[in-house]
């Protein structure tokens, strides 16, 4: 198993526990496939290329945070752009919605 180093700079550890806690239960990481659709989004679209593939939901997860933590647009977090993006596609019945609404706002 690859190790990934998930005390990235700049996130706090409360926050990050609580955004891998959201990400695991709302993120689309069941498979390389669903991941990958999430970024032909244009918001994301310029890191097609580098989404992070995995053998479990928790390491594509991982290798997500770290990915786009440290990636911009020039105006936003890529980390910030890849929630958005998850709250549009996002049912308000799956309780994701109100998850991912509060972890923007941290």
């Amino acid at each position: 198993m690859i190790w990934v180093d998930m005390t990235a700079p700049g996130i706090p550890s409360e926050l990050l526990q609580s955004l891998r806690e959201t990400l695991l239960w709302c993120g689309p990481f069941g498979n390389d496939h669903a991941l990958q659709d999430v970024f032909v989004d244009g918001r994301l679209n310029a890191w097609w290329a580098d989404v992070p593939g995995g053998i479990s939901r928790r390491e594509r997860m991982d290798r997500t945070v770290t990915l786009l933590s440290g990636r911009d647009n020039g105006q936003e977090n890529g980390l910030v752009l890849f929630l958005d993006t998850l709250l549009e596609r996002n049912n308000a019945d799956t309780g994701c919605r109100g998850k991912l609404v509060a972890l923007r706002g941290e």
